[in-house]
């Protein structure tokens, strides 16, 4: 009995460790295979690029382009060479379907009948048309005689009125003269509030700027910041280029412009150094030329850079102190 239960504790064993050994491989893999890049452009009257990023034998691949002569742009993502998405595939979609549409819109219906109802109903109305404006002219001429009788004894009326709207608009007046004095002296008290609130602000960011300039003349702070730098350059020279190839051909109206511009580029000659050729013109006006340039990131440098900055304790303090403000 003993020997079975020691028998199915050691499967157990196995089986565990050959799982944990899967999954410590598979964290090897995505941390220390590089994802490979590589950046093809040129300029010839028009821009031409492409783009490529895979990793793991080309397990994940994604593929960019673009060509601003022709206007074609899109990316396509695959895994184990399966298309996983592809621009080119989904604008085909959208134009078929596009089309289905207007194929399905109904054709013009049959306009003639429609006109020649319309046309046996134009003489009715025509008459009816004329039996109102005779009515209507009737109507006319019998308020005309009205007003004319009533207007005897409106003119006498219309005198007290006058008087009594007089008084009515000088009363208006003092009113509004009286609302803008009282809106006048609210936006008044408004911009003193709003002053105060910046002086305010003004001297809560003076305290800050105080209180920042300290943190910053601190040992730790001055600690963690070279801590930081290293740490940035580290990841800076880990993503440059590993492969720079490229031609350009440049040059100006006039030659002391295409001079200027090679003492400029001569400044970055450390950089390229014999990896990409500069050929100047000083006869014609030129720009052309192509470029190309491949490297690799491992994600295994961007996690080694988190840890040393979690676990540095000057950089810990520093963040509690800026917390604190």
């Amino acid at each position: 009995m003993l020997h079975i239960i020691l028998l199915i504790l050691k499967i157990i064993g196995i089986i565990l460790a050959v799982v944990l050994g899967l999954i410590l491989l598979c964290v090897c893999v995505v941390l220390f295979v590089p994802v490979r890049y590589r950046v093809h452009g040129e300029y010839e009257d028009s821009f031409r690029g492409k783009a490529q990023v895979h990793w793991l034998f080309h397990i994940l691949s994604i593929k960019a382009w673009f060509d601003s002569g022709g206007k074609d742009m899109g990316f396509v993502v695959r895994i184990f060479g399966k298309s996983l998405f592809d621009s080119r595939r989904n604008e085909k979609k959208s134009s078929d379907n596009t089309k289905k549409k207007e194929d399905k819109t109904p054709p013009p219906k049959d306009i003639s009948i429609k006109q020649e109802r319309e046309d046996s109903k134009k003489p009715v109305i025509a008459e009816k048309k004329v039996m109102a404006d005779t009515t209507a002219d009737i109507k006319k001429n019998e308020d005309t005689e009205s007003r004319m009788k009533a207007g005897k004894t409106v003119s006498n009326v219309k005198t007290g009125e006058n008087k009594g709207r007089k008084k009515n608009w000088f009363q208006k007046m003092i009113l509004k003269f009286k609302g803008i004095k009282e809106s006048f002296a609210k936006k008044l008290s408004q911009i003193r509030e709003k002053f105060r609130n910046l002086l305010e602000k003004l001297s809560h960011i003076r305290e800050k700027k105080d209180r920042i300039m300290d943190i910053f003349r601190r040992e730790e702070t001055k600690a963690a910041l070279s801590k930081v730098k290293k740490i940035i350059f580290r990841i800076l020279r880990h993503i440059k280029p590993v492969k720079l190839k490229g031609e350009v051909y440049f040059g100006f109206d006039d030659p002391a412009a295409t001079g200027y511009a090679l003492g400029g580029l001569s400044l970055l000659y450390p950089v390229f150094k014999d990896q990409v050729a500069l050929y100047p013109d000083f006869e014609k006006e030129i720009f052309k030329g192509w470029v190309d340039v491949r490297g690799r990131i491992r994600i295994a440098v961007f996690v080694y850079a988190a840890l040393a900055l979690f676990l540095d304790k000057n950089v810990r303090q520093t963040i509690r102190f800026f917390k604190k403000l």
